[in-house]
């Protein structure tokens, strides 16, 4: 049996191999599973601003910054509801 990390460009994943000498078995890590949730929350929010095939072109780039702007500032649940501002500021007050 050998252990071979690989990564798979076609969509996101990062996968480990694991062959034995009869069979092979692909097994994918955690974090391939992860960065897909990932990927589909952060489109489900993207798509809740900007409609799907919506054409960029037509919005301002300050319309756009804006756009980003207010997803990054969104709240996580990670951070127990803080904004990643409020949380670094607050880091940053404790260790200076």
């Amino acid at each position: 049996m050998t252990y071979e990390p690989t990564t798979d460009f076609n969509e996101h994943s990062t996968t480990a191999r694991i062959r034995c000498v009869s069979a092979g078995v692909l097994i994918a890590s955690v974090a391939a599973s992860m960065a897909a949730r990932l990927k589909r929350k952060y489109k489900r929010a993207i798509k809740a601003v900007l409609p799907k095939d919506t054409d960029l072109s037509v919005y301002s780039q300050a319309k756009l910054n804006a756009v980003a702007r207010r997803l990054n500032e969104r709240p996580r649940k990670t951070l127990n509801y803080e904004t990643p501002a409020e949380r670094f500021q607050q880091t940053i007050a404790s260790t200076g």
